[in-house]
């Protein structure tokens, strides 16, 4: 049933958008919107479309417009056509938590020097180590390597003893390393309440 009303809601606001987009058609508010509507929905190859018109129109927005942009094509799995999104504005505007968004998909393509290399620019220009730390964490899980997962989780729990994801890196870490305590660990975790 929620499924049938969100469809019908969503319907309704499609269908709202594209009466209205008849007599405004490049207004780009309603062109985000709608593009935000349509990914919400999955319908990403519509999204592209809306998107893309409304980068033509954007001007000023361009910032905004080319980040969503970046954003869609993250959540289509096109990871270097999301770089590209990301690494124009992080040079236009000098924005250093894009290379964040860089590493990820850095990350997600498993180039992890690539990822290393954008999380070194981004420390040196004062991004957060905690941030770093954290993306490391994540690579070091997807290679397999458990003795750097547990450091880094291990750092990650230094930093903030609620961390409940890196205490979850550090029991798949422990469990693969035959370590004792994963047991005690986990019922830690869930005694915070996670």
């Amino acid at each position: 049933m929620k499924w049938y009303i969100k469809n019908l809601v969503t319907t309704d606001f499609l269908t709202y958008f594209d009466d209205i987009g008849e007599k405004y058609p490049d207004d780009y508010n309603l062109l985000y919107h709608k593009a935000q509507l349509l990914e919400g929905l999955e319908r990403y190859d519509e999204a592209l479309d809306v998107r893309c018109h409304a980068m033509e129109i954007a001007g000023i927005m361009s910032y905004y417009a080319t980040n969503a942009l970046g954003n869609l094509y993250y959540r289509m799995g096109d990871f270097y056509n999301a770089m590209v999104c990301y690494e124009e504005n992080a040079a236009t505007y000098k924005d250093n938590s894009l290379r964040l968004c860089i590493a990820d998909c850095y990350l997600a393509l498993e180039e992890y020097g690539s990822m290393e290399q954008m999380l070194a620019d981004y420390l040196a220009e004062g991004g957060e180590e905690t941030e770093a730390t954290s993306y490391r964490m994540m690579a070091a899980y997807m290679k397999e390597d458990y003795e750097e997962l547990l450091t880094y989780a291990d750092m990650l729990i230094a930093e903030n003893s609620r961390d409940a994801k890196a205490k979850a890196y550090k029991v798949v870490a422990m469990r693969a390393l035959d370590m004792d305590g994963t047991e005690e660990l986990i019922r830690e975790i869930d005694s915070q309440g996670f």
